[in-house]
């Protein structure tokens, strides 16, 4: 027992393990109160997905605890931003990555609570292989969370958690098209006064995470693009 608690707050840091691994059981009602919400868009989408195919995107998703949980979200999210941020995608240097990152970055610590349920449920069912925690971790990792089925399962049997994550994917989009466009309209004005005058036509990237106004779920962003500023 000891082992494992040190293998999990290693892989969790202090303050997650004793949010996530010390907190009370999950219900299946995610512990949140639901909100009427729904995109039925986002939904179709998720239905649609049918294979892992990584990209450049997504391979940060091996540095990520239960990386492999993201990605049916990810790829859900990039195939809604494609249809719903045209000038975000038309503009950005790297829209699909930048995306992705803006998106783990927001909602990584939503379902950490319900994968870890998740696997100790498993392991009590005697459905885990390895000799300690670590090994127990990446048998789950891969082998449960790699099946789009038992994610999707994870999906029917956590509304809310799957609601939350839909919604930030949502979100995600509307910000950073908003922020695209308003690039595109103020061009003149931002080429003047904050570039010097030398122009830009690309995104290089767009920096999400610095605060939260508490507005819709806005978020404040720092912007890069081609000249560096």
């Amino acid at each position: 027992m000891i082992e494992e608690r040190e293998y999990w707050k290693k892989l969790f840091g202090n303050k997650l393990y004793n949010e996530i691994v010390c907190s009370q059981t999950v219900s299946n009602k995610f512990s949140i109160q639901p909100e009427t919400w729904g995109n039925a868009k986002l939904e179709g989408i998720f239905a649609e997905v049918d294979e892992f195919i990584f990209s450049d995107s997504y391979e940060f998703l091996g540095d990520e605890v239960f990386g492999q949980f993201y990605y049916l979200y990810l790829e859900t999210m990039i195939k809604y931003g494609s249809a719903k941020c045209y000038t975000f995608f038309q503009m950005s240097e790297q829209p699909e990555k930048n995306l992705s990152k803006i998106f783990i970055n927001k909602i990584r610590n939503i379902p950490l609570r319900v994968l870890l349920h998740d696997m100790y449920a498993q392991k009590k069912q005697g459905n885990l292989r390895g000799k300690n925690a670590s090994e127990e971790y990446e048998f789950y990792n891969h082998s449960f969370l790699g099946d789009l089925g038992h994610v999707r399962a994870l999906s029917r049997s956590y509304p809310e958690m799957h609601r939350l994550l839909l919604k930030q994917a949502e979100q995600i989009s509307q910000f950073v098209n908003w922020i695209a466009t308003a690039l595109t309209e103020d061009k003149p004005e931002i080429v003047r006064e904050i570039c010097q005058g030398k122009d830009y036509k690309k995104i290089r990237w767009i920096k999400t995470g610095l605060s939260d106004s508490h507005n819709g779920g806005n978020m404040v962003a720092k912007v890069f693009w081609i000249t560096g500023k």
